[in-house]
């Protein structure tokens, strides 16, 4: 997910896409900590 945060910062994906590609990850069976990369970045912010 951190990853996905770089690639928003340096703009080479955008919150959408990063949103797209999440939901394809987890749709073939691969877990991760949030659905929107915009609550993933909430979070981080939150607890560090």
């Amino acid at each position: 997910m951190d990853i996905l945060l770089e690639a928003i910062i340096k703009r080479v994906l955008s919150e959408e896409e990063c949103d797209v590609f999440i939901q394809i990850v987890k749709s073939k069976g691969s877990k991760l900590p949030c659905n929107p990369i915009a609550e993933y970045r909430e979070l981080k912010n939150r607890y560090g």
